[in-house]
């Protein structure tokens, strides 16, 4: 099965980073996580 990438627009970055910064308040590891593991994200 051939995978797509996932183009992300500034405002979906903005809103990723948002989430971040509020994960983070309680786990800024997992917050760093979570960022690193979305960006990676393929859809299939």
């Amino acid at each position: 099965m051939k995978q797509r990438a996932v183009y992300w627009s500034d405002s979906a970055f903005a809103d990723l980073e948002a989430s971040a910064d509020f994960i983070a308040l309680g786990s800024p590891g997992y917050a760093a996580s979570f960022v690193e593991r979305v960006r990676k994200q393929r859809v299939h």
